[in-house]
């Protein structure tokens, strides 16, 4: 057998069988998705929000990928050059100062456009350089995108290879072109040849350069969802508010029977709403009767089927009853090597037809090339959770090491240092001689326990000092929050909650219940335990003083009475406007089932009986201690001069950040303490009312302590 006829191919891979398969696809049964329509079909579909969601998730783990270039036995000339072009470091060295970006490339814009061949299929670039006078190399200047919906043609060729692509007229003409015969000239657009084309084709079979579109196995459940949503909207719009219906009065004539009925079609809600109706007739709302098809269901499996089209199924996980969360890690493994094998087929198109081109044009063909690649960056840190279980069981023990590597792994700022470490005046604030490393020794002790809860510390040098009693804050607080919590619900709430019935059953639309307003109780309930607290905490703030051999005069509720009774008013205010708001929103909901307003304020008494108690206890909890610490301010505002003020952030439950960088920080002054700390908590705690962070007094440090 002759040489040259093991060269020549017999078949073809041309999978266009006729002749105009260059600008149709003759493959595709559904019309919808043949292209080029399949483009306008794709385009609407990737606007639902489901199908948005899942390309978005697949996609932006991939943009996120550690990429870069790899010399793969290239000389460093070489590889440097196309590092330099591509804007990717190179492997094993540190990243280099990227400079100006403008008309240089841009690697995640154009990733970001080459994975939208999940979407179309496929997306094809066109090759642009620049002359360098400087280097006499040609570089990267762009590929620039030409997008599905501008491609007229696809030319392949009989063994399956791309030829060239034409892309619709652009609507600008030539410049100069005044003839018919230069208009016409430009109605037809230049041919992109396959050397100036880079091609990234989803799932390509053969010669098919249009690829398969991650969305086509999610066209008939798209269809259905859509249809669906309108039908579910239909639902709602007829069945909401129910039928109007009037009834008319025996005897009636024709011409009031029809006037009644153009009185029900023309029923409207509003402030001008209303009518007459003759004697004996009679109108009705008419709700719906039987069951109406469970649409959200059936809308809720087509978003389950698309998710399993992206192998993101465990995105669904616990939103329906059954499933198993031990499927998590299962489901998520098979997702990513998705991504993974979508991105290896990125940078295998990219590696033979952006940088070998590349080096082909400035070296030679037998020049090596380097190679894109990536580290997926797959997080397989613990999480807090996993590393509090291994030190809750022992596994693990907590040293100063490992918290300076949680914190470098997870980007977190350093703890900050008290004033006597920054200044480098150990003690002279608060008399302590801890140095930073015996400060870190302290906080990874097993933490104190306080009203029968663990801190998340113990307490600090100058916490010790300061004498404060803080189990004695702790039992002090709790116990007047849980007293208020319950006076409230059996009370204030109660009448709340009758006020609130009552007005919903007279009401008589949707702009009564939407306006629903209970009435301001409990002023005095709260300014009682209010002032209960505040002597508490002002005789323990006296006590501090004597603990540290200052004599301070006794506390006087009478010095935050103004303050007290203002701040009592006005979370009564607040209360009363969320048990109102709350009530309001469930009795719309509700009248707008054609429900019975009777009916109704049942449902929502229910409703606001059934709440649980933890607003109350955040609410009620975090107005006793802003009693509890304008106590302790106002003792400190007596102390002599010379002394300091630090925030502790020690009672806590669970310690935001915002906390954690106040935590021990010293102030000049009690105004400027006051500034951070105006009532209760630190002002940007992310916990709000429920901060439990407080302010120290220590006494000057010629003053023995009795510590």
């Amino acid at each position: 057998m002759a040489a040259t006829s093991l060269e020549k191919e017999i078949g073809h891979g041309n999978v266009g069988l006729i002749p105009w398969s260059a600008f149709s696809d003759v493959t595709e049964p559904v019309p919808e998705l043949a292209w080029p329509q399949s483009v306008t079909t794709y385009s609407a579909m990737r606007t639902d929000a489901q199908i948005a969601s899942l390309l978005l998730a697949f996609t932006l783990p991939i943009r996120r990928y550690g990429w870069y270039i790899a010399p793969n036995g290239a000389r460093d000339e070489v590889v440097e050059d196309i590092a330099n072009d591509l804007n990717l470091p190179i492997e094993g060295q540190e990243p280099k100062p990227t400079g100006r970006r403008r008309d240089r490339f841009s690697h995640d814009r154009h990733l970001f456009h080459a994975l939208l061949m999940l979407t179309y299929g496929h997306m094809f670039f066109e090759l642009v350089y620049r002359f360098d006078e400087v280097s006499k190399r040609f570089r990267l200047r762009k590929l620039a995108p030409r997008m599905p919906g501008s491609i007229s043609e696809i030319q392949v060729a009989r063994d399956g290879g791309l030829e060239y692509i034409r892309q619709y007229p652009s609507g600008v003409m030539p410049f100069g072109a005044q003839s018919r015969g230069a208009v016409y000239g430009a109605m037809q657009s230049p041919q992109i040849g396959v050397d100036r084309l880079v091609a990234y084709v989803n799932d390509q079979e053969a010669g098919n350069w249009l690829g398969a579109s991650y969305l086509r196995a999610l066209f008939k459940h798209f269809l259905r969802k859509d249809r669906l949503l309108r039908v579910d909207a239909i639902n709602a719009e007829r069945n909401g508010a129910g039928i109007p219906l009037a009834y008319a009065p025996p005897n009636a004539t024709k011409d009031q029977i029809n006037e009644l009925a153009a009185l029900a079609r023309s029923y409207r809600a509003g402030e001008s709403a209303g009518g007459a109706l003759p004697n004996g007739a009679d109108l009705r709302f008419r709700g719906v009767e039987g069951s109406l098809p469970d649409v959200l269901a059936s809308i809720h499996y087509d978003d389950e089927m698309m998710a399993a089209r992206f192998m993101g199924q465990f995105s669904r996980l616990g939103t329906s009853e059954t499933g198993s969360y031990a499927l998590s890690k299962t489901l998520v493994d098979f997702f990513t090597l998705a991504q993974e094998a979508v991105a290896k087929t990125y940078a295998d198109t990219t590696n033979e037809h952006v940088i070998e081109d590349l080096v082909d044009v400035n070296w030679s063909i037998d020049e090596n090339a380097p190679l894109l690649k990536f580290d997926t960056d797959t997080d397989k840190r613990y999480s807090v959770a996993d590393l509090k279980l291994l030190i809750d069981a022992g596994a693990l023990t907590p040293y100063p090491e490992l918290e300076e590597w949680i914190r470098a792994e997870g980007d977190l700022p350093k703890p900050k240092d008290p004033p006597e470490e920054q200044n480098g005046e150990a003690g002279a604030a608060v008399g302590s001689s801890e140095t930073p490393q015996s400060r870190q020794k302290m906080r990874v002790r097993n933490a104190m326990t306080v009203g029968g809860r663990t801190l998340r510390r113990n307490p600090l040098p100058f916490e010790v000092r300061a004498s404060v009693d803080f189990d004695g804050m702790e039992q002090a607080w709790t116990t007047q929050r849980d007293s208020l919590v319950d006076q409230w619900k059996n009370g204030v709430k109660t009448a709340h909650v009758a006020a609130l019935v009552e007005a919903i059953e007279a009401a008589e639309s949707l702009e009564e219940l939407a306006a629903l307003e209970a009435p301001v109780l409990g002023e005095e309930v709260l300014s009682d335990a209010m002032f209960a607290l505040s002597a508490e905490a002002g005789a323990a703030a006296v006590a501090e003083a004597a603990a540290q051999g200052v004599e301070l005069d006794a506390f006087d509720s009478e010095l935050v009475a103004d303050e007290i009774v203002i701040r009592a008013s006005a979370q009564a205010t607040v209360m009363a406007g969320s048990i109102s708001q709350s009530a309001a929103q469930k009795a719309i909901t509700l009248a707008g089932t054609g429900l019975a307003y009777e009916e109704v304020a049942n449902r929502v008494r229910d409703h606001l009986e059934g709440l649980s108690d933890s607003y109350l206890q955040d609410q009620l909890g975090g107005v006793l201690m802003q009693a509890q610490n304008s106590a302790r301010r106002t003792v400190f505002d007596g102390a002599p001069d010379g002394g300091s003020i630090i925030s502790s952030e020690l009672l806590d439950g669970v310690t935001c950040t915002a906390c954690k960088s106040i935590d021990g920080t010293e102030f000049e002054s009690m105004e400027a303490a006051t500034e951070l700390y105006p009532s209760g908590g630190y002002w940007e705690c992310l916990g709000g009312v429920r901060c439990r962070g407080t302010l120290v007094w220590i006494a000057p440090s010629e003053t023995p302590a009795s510590v």
